[in-house]
């Protein structure tokens, strides 16, 4: 989470009209753990997506849900196109990483066959 909120603070600040602090943004990056416990909560049901653009564009559309509720609680304090972005952003990097770690998580632990020492 911490290197998403980093990398979140990095483009806050490139985004011309964004007026948000970075603890705001840090604030705001905290939907990684609503995403989290989604995603245990549906692999856990053994429910799955087959495509990757399936499953960023389920994973956007929950985030932007999550996002509204937010809104609503903070009394239209949130700004529409910055927080598309960042939306987009969070969760494009979390579902490639849902998507890839037991590739990256396989390659770590087995050794490769046809290497030659």
């Amino acid at each position: 989470m911490l290197l998403l909120g980093l990398v979140c603070a990095i483009f806050g600040e490139m985004l011309p009209d964004y007026t948000g602090s970075v603890s705001n943004l840090f604030a705001g990056v905290a939907l990684v753990v609503l995403n989290t416990m989604t995603s245990l909560a549906i692999a856990r049901r053994a429910w799955t997506i087959k495509t990757i653009a399936a499953t960023f564009a389920a994973r956007l559309a929950l985030n932007i849900a999550f996002a509204t509720v937010a809104n609503w609680i903070l009394d239209n304090q949130i700004d529409g196109w910055d927080t598309l972005f960042f939306l987009t952003m969070i969760s494009l990097i979390t579902t490639l990483h849902d998507r890839w770690r037991p590739i990256h998580e396989f390659r770590t632990r087995e050794p490769a066959a046809g290497r030659l020492a």
